[in-house]
């Protein structure tokens, strides 16, 4: 077996790396950045591998088999255990369609490949993803994907052309940042999960394997640099910061920095080579394989987030149980009186690799076990035809939401409407509000998903182009402009454009977020003006309230585990943060334009209601479900609601017309 001196620091670094990722997921404020532990524990993955590898040519011992080996006892044991442990708690509280997700993530986690699965999932920071028990293992699939080539190459490099790998090395780096600038612009997701665009922070530690090799070196002043590199990236780095980006950079250099220039006797070794972050960093593979279950099971249970105190005991929790992983199942598989043999080690990881696939195809095959009866008493297969019932289309035919508008007869409700629902798929949702309203109101639907109305301006989004999203809204408007019947212009959206850089006709983006709100609020201003000489007239109808949660998925879960009808209400000032983008707009468009406020006709006293006369209002995390919308447009008269804005700002104008003269 290889052996290498035993560096305290390193361990201490592993701390480093562990604990804000944990405190990330279990949303401690003041770690808005923990995520980038996982860059941290890339670069030293590719340090100590890349170090052992190294020792093995030097020797003339280097074995593929032996390398494999050393991985799966460091990595399988642990991993099997989580995964079945997650087993039971995922059939009693997972919905069907969570359950079927649970199940392939638990394959592709045996097989490598769950950052491919989650890459096609989700986003690492939206809110679903708290949800996910082995959302964590795609940084796992990553490192063993590397390492199924990196030691032949480097095995093959050393024999033939030792002096170019360290140029190669280099190179590799430049490149594989260079896609991952790219990536985060154009592909954010494929980005932040894929390989290729990871594979430079395991590579930068691969070099300071190299480097620290040759001699000890030592500065106090790099060292120190590194570790504040570190935790200035975890506390000031946040979602809005493109990950991996030039700005991962910072704590991967950090991170090299302490490899190569802390050695002992500075005072960031000392630091980290204290017992606690020594220990910490021993069980930091178990405490990072057990926190997210913790987590995500603990807020499947609560149906909403869990009270600081839980997450505070569930932290607590995953150290406790991660020396315990670490004690009794990674010591025994990995120390010097091997459990298993090399034979017994590859049967059981084959095995594994048969078993959970198995179990995850199982679950899948049987659409998530939907006989099962939830904690309240019902079955599962009810809560899965309630599912069903959010999901279904909400706009007048699925043809109507296409990047091709035409304004044919399924996408009205007369033949000569009086008015057209413009926008995304924020405006589809309120189609079965205006059905519903007392007072008549015809109308076209014209929407796009992912595209706001917003003239001769226009986001990227991830199903939708901005030149498409552009060529949408000027067809929908030269038909509002040219249809004799249309006389209100009804526009919605979340405006998510805000977040995102929005680019004019002419290709060029605007990326300064003061200067793309006061371009949108123009383009607002100059669209009323030009309706109103064409004698139209134009109201804006703002998202409903969010918090960022998946209501949806919150009220299915509250009726599975039988909590209270208002478990999944939130407070004002949470959607005024999570919104505050949005708002910020619509204020500034407010002088031109009347917009009706959705969170008005929802929230009273300080609380935004999940539901409407009995039924669930949201289908997911901000569009309003079919019979929700339908019960708030029986309630309010949405319709009743946008003539009459309309009508009183007419006689604003025209008063105001009549003053001037």
């Amino acid at each position: 077996m290889s052996t290498l001196k035993y560096r305290p620091e390193v361990d201490g670094l592993r701390a480093v790396a562990v604990l804000p990722v944990i405190l990330f997921h279990a949303g401690v404020p003041g770690f808005s950045g923990g995520y980038i532990g996982v860059d941290v524990f890339f670069v030293i993955s590719g340090y100590l591998i890349t170090s052992i590898l190294i020792s093995d040519l030097e020797a003339d011992r280097f074995s593929l088999v032996s390398f494999y080996e050393r991985r799966a006892r460091r990595i399988l044991p642990a991993l099997v255990l989580v995964i079945l442990a997650c087993l039971p708690f995922a059939w009693l509280w997972m919905l069907p369609n969570e359950l079927v997700s649970f199940g392939k993530s638990g394959a592709a986690s045996l097989l490598f490949i769950s950052n491919v699965f989650f890459w096609s999932e989700s986003g690492y920071f939206n809110p679903v993803s708290d949800l996910m028990p082995l959302l964590h293992t795609w940084s796992l699939a990553v490192e063993e994907q590397y390492y199924l080539l990196f030691p032949i190459v480097l095995a093959l490099l050393w024999r033939f052309s030792r002096r170019m790998i360290v140029p190669l090395l280099l190179i590799t780096i430049v490149c594989s940042l260079a896609l991952a600038e790219w990536g985060w612009r154009n592909a954010p997701s494929a980005a932040f999960y894929l390989t290729p665009t990871r594979v430079w922070e395991i590579l930068t530690g691969a070099v300071c394997a190299f480097v620290a090799r040759r001699d000890e070196r030592k500065s106090q002043i790099l060292s120190l640099t590194g570790l504040l590199m570190i935790l200035s990236s975890v506390f000031w780095f946040g979602p809005e910061i493109p990950v991996p980006s030039i700005w991962t950079a910072v704590p991967v250099i950090g991170t090299g920095l302490i490899l190569v220039f802390a050695s002992s006797g500075t005072w960031a070794a000392r630091i980290l080579s204290l017992r606690v972050f020594v220990l910490i960093g021993l069980i930091s593979y178990s405490a990072y394989l057990w926190h997210q279950p913790l987590l995500a099971f603990a807020r499947i249970r609560s149906v909403t987030e869990p009270s600081p105190l839980i997450l505070t005991a569930i932290v607590g929790l995953t150290f406790l149980i991660a020396w315990l992983s670490w004690k009794y199942v990674e010591q025994p598989f990995r120390g010097k009186s091997q459990l298993l043999s090399r034979a017994g080690i590859f049967a059981f990881s084959s095995g594994a690799m048969v078993l959970v696939p198995l179990v995850g195809f199982l679950i899948v095959m049987t659409d998530g076990a939907d006989w099962r009866r939830t904690p309240a008493g019902l079955r599962y297969s009810e809560i899965a035809q309630l599912e069903e019932t959010l999901e279904v289309n909400y706009g007048l035919h699925p043809s109507c939401d296409s990047s091709n508008f035409s304004a044919l007869p399924d996408c009205r409700t007369d033949d000569q409407p009086e008015a057209v629902v413009w926008g995304d798929s924020f405006a589809m949702h309120l189609v079965p509000a205006l059905r519903s309203s007392a007072t008549h109101l015809s109308f076209a639907q014209a929407t796009y998903s992912q595209c706001g109305p917003i003239p001769s301006l226009a986001a990227q989004g991830s199903v939708t182009s901005w030149r498409s999203c552009m060529e949408f809204n000027d067809s929908v408007l030269e038909w509002v402009l040219d249809a004799p019947s249309v006389n209100v212009v009804v526009l919605s959206s979340p405006f998510g454009q805000m977040q995102r850089d929005v680019y004019r006709r002419d290709g060029t983006a605007i990326t300064d977020p003061d200067e793309r709100r006061s371009a949108i609020v123009e383009s607002f201003r100059e669209l009323s003006d030009l309706l109103a000489t064409h004698g139209k007239s134009l109201v804006i109808v703002s998202a409903p309230a969010q918090n960022g949660v998946d209501l949806g998925i919150c009220s299915l879960r509250r009726q599975a585990m039988n909590s209270s009808q208002d478990a999944c209400d939130f407070a004002v000032e949470e959607y005024e943060l999570f919104r505050s983008d949005m708002i910020a707009l619509l204020r500034g468009v407010e002088p031109y334009v009347p917009v009706i406020w959705l969170s008005e006709l929802t929230c009273y006293q300080g609380l935004c209601n999940s539901s409407e006369q009995g039924e669930t209002l949201y289908r997911d995390h901000g569009h309003l479900s079919i019979k929700g919308a339908e019960a708030l447009g029986a309630r309010v008269d949405l319709a009743g609601r946008i003539k009459a804005m309309i009508s009183t700002t007419d006689q604003q104008q025209a008063a105001t017309k009549q003053t001037s003269r």
